[in-house]
């Protein structure tokens, strides 16, 4: 056992044991032990800032007008009169005139600004309460969540508290995605860091200040170029000496149908954050992952280490297996678990590519930021067009044509059984990105193509991968081979020669003789017989001089031409046209 060895076993000893400590930490932390005796409450302001129309927002506004507790009034804000969530702002304003007021804040003259404190800034102006308590707006509050927030503020040394958030499980798998990763490991990991190093990071989706402290360090325009005024916010309280509470009530983060990709850039964003200010958080996050120590344990067994492989693999399993108590413990189903191994994938994914991200994608805008968030530039965030290949059934092709080169390096190392695996996988794809192409109505003339370019590629190497795998049969069945090898290889190189493109056809006789040779081609590496192969050289031959006579009357190429009376009709059309 070396010095090694002995480290990776005790580190993850370390890892299992600071992920139970987190989980722990969340359960004795979200009792549920109520708001604490009443007192003489301050008057809050409740301020909304919002852009957009997000998921339930008439729903999550008007939660916050119905709070229980102190006296106060709730302000919603945007920047742009035109926006969504106008509207809605002024029909909740509507319902609770007493207490809802809506102002627009106009939009910032300095483009280089936190769009959110913006409007942050213009409430709190208008603003008349001694509490400010900011939320987001695809946040909705439970009734006793103004109580929460005000406890802990009773104690004057007390200068700001925050609650954390939960959200139900949505119907789109981003969401459930999203859900698990709130309760799994967003809890477990704050939760963990307040109870056992007193690290109390403000955190913005409901937070209550003193609006004096506030006031005291200049307002919210003093964090107007930085795009975490939450934590940087909590990072001056905390130097100044105040003290920041967690509390121990939870509100609700309404994700709606949240798709993959949003999850994606939403983790992406909140990953980005943490990296620009503590740099450690995205590494300590990927050490507690389970895949990551199961890759650790992998690659310790490949060195040759004889402690650490069992030891960061039992923590993997351990740190998986006990994410199920908060998950279970926030609405989750133990038939629905399969998304929690999904979601440390995912994560992973997330903690390796922010360090390869230099902006921040958010609300339509995309941030470059510097040490501690501080916005360097700003611009609009203007979707790049796709590339023409990045569509469902064109990968699916370019899969197929990347499995040429494998095949042939599987068939020259002898790996007969792997071969024929990832061959017959080849065939599948030959007949799924033709079907996708048709039902997603994604068919092109460039799809096309490529998957003559796969086709050509794929049925070119079964020559050479049988003289590697079976020399015997390639002799004995030449003329078979050959005939095969030829009816793939000349009309494509005849279609070259006359348009100077790999012609793409796809004409129904060609569609099925591909069938029929991929089919004997399986039967005949697999050894069940040779019989279909010789009958498929016979049957190839029609429809590939079908292909030839196609490519000889038309004038110019055309793809997707189902006959040659149909490219008979075609030569007519573009004659006359």
């Amino acid at each position: 056992m070396t010095i090694l060895d002995l480290l990776l076993a005790f580190a993850a000893l370390a890892l299992a044991l600071l992920c139970a400590a987190g989980v722990v930490a969340e359960l004795l932390h979200f009792r549920r032990r109520g708001p604490g005796p009443p007192g003489a409450p301050p008057r809050v302001s409740i301020l909304k800032p919002c852009k957009g129309e997000d998921p339930d927002l008439y729903e999550n506004l008007s939660s916050w007008a119905r709070l229980e507790g102190a006296p106060g009034e709730v302000l919603i804000g945007f920047a742009d009169p035109a926006d969504p969530a106008a509207e809605i702002a002024r029909r909740v304003a509507g319902e609770h005139p007493d207490r809802v007021r809506v102002i627009c804040a106009g939009l910032p003259a300095d483009p280089i600004v936190n769009p959110k404190v913006h409007i942050l800034r213009a409430l709190q102006r208008e603003a008349t309460g001694e509490v400010l308590l900011v939320s987001d707006s695809n946040v909705r509050a439970p009734p006793d969540a103004l109580l929460q927030l005000l406890a802990p503020l009773a104690d004057p040394r007390t200068a700001a508290s925050y609650a954390l958030f939960v959200s139900p499980p949505g119907a789109t798998l981003g969401a459930r995605l999203e859900s698990a990763l709130f309760s799994t490991v967003v809890l477990p990991a704050i939760a963990g860091a307040y109870r056992l190093f007193g690290s109390a990071n403000l955190i913005g989706k409901a937070m209550a200040v003193r609006r004096s402290v506030l006031q005291s360090l200049g307002g919210w325009a003093r964090y107007a170029t930085v795009l975490v005024e939450d934590g940087c916010l909590g990072h001056d309280l905390r130097r100044q000496g105040h003290r920041i509470a967690l509390v121990d009530g939870l509100v609700e983060v309404r994700l709606g149908k949240m798709t993959l990709r949003q999850l994606w850039d939403h983790e992406l964003r909140w990953m980005m954050l943490h990296r620009v200010r503590k740099p450690l958080v995205p590494l300590g996050m990927a050490l507690w992952n389970p895949w990551f120590l199961a890759i650790a344990a992998a690659v310790a067994h490949a060195a040759g280490l004889a402690t650490a492989p069992p030891a960061l693999l039992a923590a993997a399993v351990f740190n998986g297996a006990i994410k199920l108590v908060p998950f279970l413990r926030r609405g989750g189903r133990l038939s629905g678990a399969w998304v929690l191994p999904l979601m440390e994938a995912l994560m992973l994914a997330v903690e390796v590519a922010v360090w390869w991200q230099r902006e921040v994608r958010w609300r339509g805008q995309r941030f470059r930021l510097g040490r501690g968030s501080r916005i360097l530039s700003v611009r609009p965030d203007v979707p790049a067009p796709r590339p023409w290949w990045w569509t469902v059934p064109n990968l699916v092709t370019l899969s197929r044509l990347f499995l040429a080169p494998v095949l042939l390096v599987l068939a020259y190392a002898g790996e007969s059984r792997i071969f024929l695996a990832l061959f017959c996988v080849s065939l599948l794809t030959d007949v799924a990105d033709g079907e996708l192409a048709r039902r997603l109505g994604q068919a092109s003339e460039k799809g096309a193509r490529l998957d003559s370019w796969a086709d050509f590629a794929t049925y070119t190497t079964v020559p050479l991968c049988a003289y590697w795998l079976k020399p015997a049969l390639l002799r004995d069945e030449a003329l078979s081979f050959w005939l095969i090898a030829g009816s793939m290889v000349v009309p494509k190189l005849y279609g070259f020669a006359k348009f100077r493109k790999l012609t793409g056809y796809h004409t129904r006789g060609a569609v099925i003789s591909a069938y029929i040779v991929g089919t004997a081609t399986v039967l005949m590496f697999a050894d069940v017989s040779i019989w279909p192969f010789r009958i498929a050289a016979l049957l190839v031959l029609p429809p590939k001089l079908e292909e030839m006579a196609i490519t000889t009357v038309l004038p110019r190429q055309v793809t997707m031409v189902r006959s040659l009376r149909r490219a008979l009709e075609l030569r007519r059309e573009i004659l006359q046209g």
